[in-house]
């Protein structure tokens, strides 16, 4: 069931980003915009943990836009399907990697 729910929430950000982030010029300017958003839903999400919330909910996103630009601009994957499948495999590796690095710098363990 969770890697269901890992599988479409990928999904949704994949696309979200494969199509709304398909114009270069418009990428930093949107990514900043999408930056704000992120950062009002972690103040809401739990205000009393602020800087917590905010470095694990805005970080996630940044690597996984990082993902994108690194799939769309190193790589050159511009073909749909393609696009889709490497953004899973890599959203796999940065999420195993960020949730040990956010349990290591916040000691969730």
């Amino acid at each position: 069931m969770a890697l269901f729910l890992f599988l479409t929430g990928m999904f949704a950000i994949a696309n979200f980003y494969y199509w709304v982030f398909r114009s270069p010029l418009k990428t930093y300017k949107l990514f900043i915009i999408f930056f704000i958003v992120i950062s009002l839903m972690a103040a809401v999400i739990d205000p009393h943990n602020l800087l917590e919330v905010f470095v694990t909910f805005s970080g996630y996103y940044t690597l996984l836009f990082g993902v994108h630009l690194l799939l769309t601009g190193t790589f050159r994957i511009n073909r749909y399907f393609p696009y889709i499948f490497a953004f899973f495999l890599i959203s796999l590796l940065v999420t195993a990697f960020f949730g040990a690095l956010m349990q290591d710098i916040f000691k969730y363990s």
